[in-house]
């Protein structure tokens, strides 16, 4: 438990110098939403390490999981936020290809969410286990939390793919925060999926191994975001022949103008 709390110290003081950081190279304004997430995430780690809860709990009674209930929303809108503004950031160039991946982006956050209390309903008919109106409430906001996070990993899956295929320039920042927010949300995926079903000691690893890396992500960031990587482009994908980046450009642009020509009919 002490490392864990000595992980989180540290992931709060690494999140202070990164954002003093971009503020002082003036990055933070040009990076508005990512800045957003950044700076909430920031708040919530200062209010969990920083309150003396037990305190709060034995002397005022104080529920922190309606306090964790009453952050949730804005995370949640921050988490699909972030991926959209990384993905019109990628996709700036090719209209027609950002506005169908924004249509199937929503459609399947939707779907998850709905299959995800769908299931949940089922499963809470299904047991004879009673929960309290506010353990009901803390689980469906972890079914909500799960499908957020989840559908943001596969969106940036997909958009990391669409890097390495094609031949596509981006800044050296862009890619590096695309890199940094999958892993980020690869830990939380694997946190939520795994809660449930390991024993306490494992869930005490699994909790240091995500603040790890969480904390991996933002010393990435505080390396490699700066206003030279604004100018720097970079390939990230696969090296190709001529010929062959040529004949990918061709793919795409080609893709790009039969996605606009549909959205006009």
């Amino acid at each position: 438990m002490l490392f864990v709390l000595i992980a989180k110290y540290l992931n709060v003081v690494v999140a202070i110098v990164l954002v003093a950081r971009l503020l002082a190279s003036r990055l933070l304004p040009k990076y508005r939403v990512f800045a957003l997430f950044l700076l909430y995430d920031l708040g919530l780690s200062l209010l969990w390490v920083a309150l003396p809860w037990r305190r709060l709990i034995d002397q005022y009674g104080l529920d922190y999981r309606t306090i964790w209930l009453a952050t949730r929303p804005l995370a949640w809108l921050l988490y699909i936020w972030v991926v959209y503004a990384i993905l019109h950031k990628v996709m700036d160039d090719h209209p027609g290809i950002l506005r169908t991946s924004r249509r199937i982006f929503a459609a399947s956050f939707v779907c998850a969410v709905g299959v995800a209390l769908v299931s949940a309903r089922i499963e809470y008919a299904a047991s004879a286990q009673a929960l309290t109106v506010i353990a009901e409430f803390v689980t469906r906001a972890m079914i909500i939390e799960r499908a957020c996070v989840t559908t943001s990993l596969i969106l940036l899956a997909v958009t990391l793919a669409f890097l390495l295929w094609f031949p596509v320039q981006v800044s050296r920042n862009i890619a590096c925060l695309c890199a940094g927010l999958l892993a980020y949300f690869a830990a939380a995926t694997a946190m939520l999926l795994l809660r449930d079903v390991w024993s306490i000691g494992s869930s005490l690893s699994l909790s240091m191994t995500v603040v790890s890396v969480h904390t991996a992500c933002l010393l990435l960031w505080l390396r490699y975001l700066d206003t030279r990587g604004e100018v720097k482009k970079v390939t990230p994908g696969h090296i190709w022949r001529p010929q062959d980046q040529e004949r990918l450009v061709g793919q795409l642009e080609a893709i790009n103008a039969a996605l606009i020509r549909s959205a006009r009919r």
